[in-house]
C-alpha cells in the first residue's frame, strides 16, 4: 500500500508539472498564492491567448504568507517586469501578511528565445517571486502568453 501511495504522489506531481501547476516554498512555508493574467491562472497548460501582441495583459496577484511580505516580484520573460516593495515588517501587524495588486502590461508580446527546438519564440511568459521577512520564498507560475496573430 505504500509504494502503491508513493506511486501514485510521483505520478500526480509530474501531471501537475506537466500541466503546469507550479507553485514552489522554502521551509516547507505554506503561501496562499493567487496569480492571473487575464483571468487565467496556472494549470491547464497556463496559457493565455489574446488576438495579437498589443492586447493588454491584465495581472493580478493576490499574496497570503506565514510573515509579512516584504517584496514581490513580477517576472517577464526572465526579467523583473514589475517590482512590489513593503519596508514595514512588524510581525504583529497582520495586515502585512497580505499583498494584493493588479497591474497592466501595455507593452507589445515579443517572445522569449531559448532554443528554436523548444518553441518558445512569439510568446512571453510572467511568474511570481515572494520574500517573506523571514527569509522564505514562494514562487509561482510560469502563465505563458500568445498572441493569435502576430
Amino acid at each position: 500500500e505504500g509504494l502503491r501511495k508513493t506511486l501514485l504522489n510521483t505520478i500526480d506531481l509530474f501531471n501537475a508539472l506537466k500541466d503546469r501547476r507550479c507553485i514552489a516554498a522554502t521551509n516547507c512555508n505554506r503561501m496562499i498564492i493567487d496569480f492571473t493574467v487575464n483571468d487565467k491562472g496556472i494549470g491547464n497548460g497556463s496559457e493565455v491567448y489574446v488576438e495579437d501582441a498589443y492586447v493588454p495583459r491584465y495581472i493580478n496577484c493576490s499574496v497570503s504568507g506565514t510573515a509579512p511580505i516584504v517584496n514581490i516580484s513580477v517576472i517577464k520573460n526572465n526579467v523583473t517586469f514589475y517590482y512590489y516593495e513593503n519596508l514595514q515588517t512588524d510581525i504583529l501587524n497582520l495586515s502585512l501578511y497580505q499583498i494584493n495588486f493588479s497591474i497592466i502590461d501595455n507593452e507589445p508580446i515579443i517572445g522569449v528565445s531559448w532554443d528554436e527546438e523548444l518553441g518558445t519564440e512569439g510568446r512571453d511568459f510572467y511568474y511570481l517571486r515572494i520574500k517573506q521577512s523571514n527569509n522564505w520564498y514562494g514562487w509561482i507560475g510560469p502563465i505563458w502568453v500568445n498572441p493569435l496573430n502576430s
